[in-house]
């Protein structure tokens, strides 16, 4: 998720997991994984702008997944955080 700490905590993609800077993508994820991004939704750019710079720094195997969490949610796949029921 490339959303900030609160969003995170209140809804996120089950499985998901948030990094909060480029530092941390570098310890944590290794280029040769298969990452893919999301945000709240088609208007956020918080996503496009992760995958700018994740494909800069050599990760090949990076994609968005460009409905975010808006279309997750709209099409009933299950969220997970302290605002979700």
């Amino acid at each position: 998720m490339t959303l900030g700490e609160w969003e995170y905590r209140t809804t996120h993609l089950p499985g998901s997991m948030r990094i909060s800077t480029i530092e941390e993508v570098l310890e944590e994820l290794d280029p040769n994984d298969e990452i893919i991004l999301y945000d709240s939704g088609p208007g956020c750019p918080a996503s496009r702008m992760a995958l700018r710079t994740l494909k800069a720094r050599g990760y090949g195997r990076v994609r968005r997944y460009a409905g975010g969490l808006e279309e997750w949610a709209r099409v009933g796949y299950p969220l997970t955080g302290e605002g979700t029921v």
